[in-house]
């Protein structure tokens, strides 16, 4: 058994939110696909670059349904990326970070991908962990790896997804508070998630930096 819940929130002072998610639960396959997606500042149309990984990708998963998982994963986002780096007019240059689940529920198996600065959490027990790497210089902000870019890195990572856990994707502009880990923890642990994310975010709003988007996964102990 298991929940999801996800939320996106814009920047009150900006008039478009520059990340976007998707959660698609395809019972054909038993896959849940979930993706947490910012368009980096500083680039162009960030709106249009997050919504494109997101659609895209989803889109381009679809159609290489007869590849391994890992295998599809690497082919899709490739893909993704000639079609962003594609992008002309205004939009030339825009990109994207990337956080991506794809779980295999009947398996047990959770494949995650993460390029840019987005993160992806696991949560068990009270403990918290960033199983992500963020693709950022040291000691700079800087990202080094963004979808758009003329070469990526692409890396799948396996790990196995469990009754009792939580995966969560987030965007740095929920990520940075001070409180998120210790808030996030607090909504992982609620019967009620969507409930739950809804008022962090509510919490939050008042003293945002950013665009804020957050995808909670929850693997439910069944009794």
């Amino acid at each position: 058994m298991y929940k999801f819940t996800g939320k996106t929130q814009k920047l009150y002072s900006k008039d478009k939110n520059g990340d976007s998610f998707i959660i698609e639960n395809n019972k054909d396959e038993n896959i849940l696909l979930a993706i947490v997606s910012d368009g980096v500042g500083g680039r162009p149309c960030d709106w249009l670059a997050s919504e494109t990984t997101c659609t895209k990708f989803l889109l381009k998963f679809k159609q290489n349904i007869n590849l391994p998982i890992s295998s599809r994963i690497t082919l899709s986002i490739n893909q993704l990326n000639e079609f962003i780096k594609q992008s002309e007019t205004e939009c030339e240059g825009m990109c994207a970070t990337m956080s991506l689940i794809v779980w295999q529920y009947e398996l047990k198996k959770c494949f995650f991908v993460n390029i840019g600065d987005s993160r992806i959490y696991k949560y068990e027990n009270s403990t918290l962990e960033q199983i992500s790497v963020d693709d950022t210089e040291e000691r700079s902000d800087k990202m080094n790896n963004a979808l758009g870019m003329s070469s990526i890195r692409i890396t799948v990572n396996e790990i196995e997804f469990t009754s009792g856990q939580s995966i969560i994707l987030a965007s740095d502009g929920l990520y940075d508070s001070l409180r998120f880990k210790k808030d996030i923890q607090v909504t992982c642990d609620d019967n009620e998630i969507d409930d739950s994310l809804n008022k962090l975010f509510i919490d939050y709003d008042f003293m945002a930096r950013d665009d804020m988007t957050g995808v909670i996964i929850k693997n439910i102990n069944v009794t």
